[in-house]
């Protein structure tokens, strides 16, 4: 996409983008107080004090069911707003598209032309009115989650932060073979579309000349092309799923343990403690945000994508 639709589209989503960054924002502090609370009350627990467990807990009933009821109410309105800015979007592409000269309305595949208006907009879109205001706001939190336990233990802090970085693994590992895969499918599947499409528009000539047997042995070899890209998609796939998985499993029972021998050894405080595991969900789904696992697919406007194999769709004939 042109610089033009791209600014248009930041324009028609700002107000989205800042409604969801504020209703992010929001939940920092509230991750950093219900953390305390809990340390609280496991501290008066161990102590015996049942009055403070009553407090604390009560303090973060609260303190859970209002950021709750705060989601759900700045929710809806963020919902309704984003689904009006993208479809004010999507009409402003229709008419460029509509507006665009005939030489290039003519040059474009019918395929290529619906991966790019599905796809291509779903990704502009959806990196303006989400992936920016997690980035800002898992930015902020994964610096205020660091800062208020390093001020308490920098050693607590350390850990989280080390542990952390285990999540750039994954991405960085599969990132370039998701990259080809995906460029693969979205190429078989416009080349696919182009070909039945010109098979619609010349049936007649099919017909006349008797091409039936040749038109269903070339779709037959772009379903088996489109069957074999779809598979490898789908084992990368599920292998960046697993890495995922291991990673948060290794990050979870990791951080837990580790935690465990720091408190016992006394380089940690057991509150900085119960802290640092109760911040540890909140700091690795930030950190996650703010990995590389996030890019952008090519869009309208960038260096044609390489086909699956490296040849145009052949073209059927059309009717007279």
């Amino acid at each position: 996409m042109n610089s033009k639709i791209i600014c248009r589209f930041k324009k028609e989503l700002r107000k989205a983008a800042a409604l969801k960054c504020a209703l992010n924002m929001i939940r920092i502090p509230v991750s950093l107080l219900t953390a305390r609370l809990l340390s609280h009350i496991v501290s008066a627990a161990g102590e015996g004090n049942a009055d403070a467990v009553l407090r604390q807990g009560a303090a973060l009933l609260l303190t859970v069911s209002g950021m709750l009821l705060l989601e759900i109410g700045g929710g809806i309105p963020l919902q309704r707003l984003k689904a009006k800015s993208i479809h004010r979007c999507k009409l402003y592409l229709y008419m460029q598209l509509a507006a665009s000269p005939l030489e290039t309305l003519a040059a474009s595949g019918h395929g290529d032309a619906m991966e790019r208006l599905n796809d291509d907009f779903n990704t502009v879109t959806e990196k303006i009115a989400s992936l920016y205001p997690e980035w800002i706001t898992g930015t902020a939190t994964f610096a205020a989650c660091l800062l208020s336990l390093f001020v308490q233990s920098w050693q607590a802090a350390l850990l989280l932060f080390s542990m952390s970085l285990l999540q750039i693994v994954p991405p960085v590992i599969i990132r370039k073979f998701l990259q080809v895969n995906y460029n693969n499918c979205r190429d078989i599947e416009a080349q696919l579309t182009d070909f039945v499409v010109g098979g619609y528009e010349g049936f007649l000539t099919i017909k006349m000349y008797g091409l039936k047997n040749w038109w269903l042995g070339e779709l037959e070899k772009y379903h088996r092309q489109y069957k074999k890209t779809g598979s490898v998609s789908i084992y990368t796939g599920t292998a960046e799923s697993t890495l995922e998985e291991l990673v948060s499993m290794m990050l979870s029972f990791g951080t837990y343990g580790i935690t465990g021998v720091l408190v016992l050894e006394g380089y940690v405080p057991l509150e900085t403690g119960i802290q640092a595991i109760a911040l540890s969900g909140s700091l690795f789904g930030a950190s996650r945000k703010i990995s590389p696992r996030r890019y952008w697919h090519n869009t309208w406007g960038y260096p044609s994508r390489p086909s699956a194999n490296g040849k145009a769709a052949p073209q059927c004939p059309t009717s007279p």
